[in-house]
């Protein structure tokens, strides 16, 4: 989630799909804010945003991509995934999620029978 993007439209549609897709699950989000150096960091962003949703925030100092999977395994209920440019194939954008994180994620023992959802708003 990029943060001068916050108040669009996608908004409401996240929302939406939070609460229809697992109205009964605790969910939480993790809007792959990362630090971008020599740019402005809000390191209240993610908590903010999450709030925002209504959901939880994962927590842990999570500041790059090494640390997403470690982090969001631990979440025993659904897990959403924000990313600025959402699912992509090759590796190494810090934008998006990369298929093999989600497969890290998806298929781990803790997460295997837990809704893992990434926003996408294009096709790569």
């Amino acid at each position: 989630m990029n943060p001068s993007k916050f108040g669009d439209t996608y908004e409401m549609a996240k929302m939406c799909f939070l609460r229809w897709l697992a109205p009964d699950q605790p969910w939480a989000i993790h809007p792959m804010y990362f630090p971008k150096p020599g740019k402005p960091y809000n390191a209240n962003f993610p908590a903010f945003y999450a709030n925002f949703l209504g959901i939880s925030c994962v927590e842990g100092n999570i500041v790059g991509r090494a640390e997403l999977c470690n982090a969001v395994l631990g979440w025993t209920g659904s897990l959403f995934l924000d990313p600025d440019t959402g699912l992509w194939l090759n590796p190494g954008n810090r934008k998006h999620v990369g298929i093999q994180e989600l497969i890290t994620i998806a298929d781990s023992a803790t997460r295997k029978r837990r809704l893992t959802l990434v926003y996408d708003q294009s096709i790569n």
